[in-house]
């Protein structure tokens, strides 16, 4: 998740370099892979109503793209991080 402005300094969450208020509301962004409390990401005690801004969730682009794809073939291996980029041995 995306929260513009934030940082976190000695063990707190600053926005704007004002700690957290926690009976404010803030705007953060993220998929709703992040925003479901079965992932982890999300505790469900934090009672999370998110608004989506876009029509298409993520596992529904992924279930068509797959389905347009299809058979997808996957070579697997390592992902190595050089200095100038992504490189998969």
């Amino acid at each position: 998740m995306h929260l513009s402005g934030a940082v976190v300094r000695d063990g707190r969450l600053l926005v704007g370099d004002q700690p957290v208020e926690p009976e404010r509301e803030y705007r953060v962004a993220g998929s709703d892979f992040e925003f479901e409390t079965v992932w982890g990401y999300t505790d469900s005690d934090w009672e999370l109503h998110p608004i989506y801004d876009v029509p298409t969730i993520l596992r529904e682009a992924l279930e068509e793209y797959l389905a347009a794809h299809s058979p997808v073939n996957v070579e697997l291996g390592r992902l190595i991080l050089p200095f100038g980029g992504i490189e998969n041995s």
